[in-house]
């Protein structure tokens, strides 16, 4: 090894000087979930600082202003800003236009750039798919007693919305599945019902596709900066 050059440690990713901000519905399950996951990236000093995460209590279509009202005023030089929003009982163009608000701005910056991280009909669906693959529509109520019998088998307790329950909603999940495992039937549905649907209806029409979540895609970004 030549003098002063020191081995690059396995996983390790150098900082490209982007930002990343979450903004979502929730203001506690999502932001728990990635809080935790930001825990475990900000053990490397580099990273300190990169990821911000707000909770809006807003739907759709807000969560998206909230995100452009951010960018405004904090002026980013360099970021990814992920608008995270469920389906829910909200009118399917609510839902569908975001992605249209999204392109449209996206055309303006390369610097700066949104991106959706939708779920449909909740974040449930995916917290679910880290330990099980899920295709049926059968609603918000199965994903929790889905989650609520793994959580009974694996931790000895139930699964919880309340803000103190939350506050390890990561590690918990970690406990009960994967990253990985998640990532990977999250495709694999959106595989299917693209198939099912068509790619447009899957890019342009979400509201669509049941049940269906792209947040595997925030996850696979941060990922990257987790190791090994």
């Amino acid at each position: 090894m030549a003098h002063g050059l020191k081995k690059r440690r396995t996983g390790f990713r150098e900082p490209r000087n982007w930002q990343y901000a979450i903004f979502s519905e929730g203001t506690v399950t999502e932001p728990a979930y990635f809080n935790g996951m930001r825990g475990v990236i900000e053990k490397t000093a580099a990273y300190k600082g990169m990821i911000y995460i707000e909770g809006t209590g807003s739907e759709t279509q807000r969560v998206f202003e909230a995100a452009k009202a951010w960018v405004r005023d904090k002026k980013p030089r360099r970021c990814q800003v992920w608008c995270l929003y469920d389906k829910d009982d909200f009118p399917a163009d609510n839902f569908n236009n975001v992605l249209q608000s999204i392109a449209a701005l996206n055309q303006r910056s390369s610097d700066v750039t949104y991106h959706a991280g939708w779920s449909n009909e909740c974040f449930e669906y995916w917290l679910v798919l880290h330990f099980m693959m899920y295709t049926s529509d059968n609603g918000r109520d199965d994903y929790t007693q889905k989650l609520n019998e793994q959580f009974h088998n694996v931790l000895h307790k139930a699964y919880s919305k309340k803000k103190e329950d939350c506050e390890t909603l990561y590690q918990d999940m970690m406990s009960i599945g994967s990253l990985d495992v998640a990532i990977q039937n999250a495709k694999k549905q959106w595989e299917r019902l693209e198939g099912e649907l068509g790619e447009s209806t899957m890019q342009q029409r979400p509201a669509r596709a049941v049940p269906a979540t792209t947040v595997h895609g925030l996850v696979e970004e941060l990922k990257k900066y987790m190791g090994e």
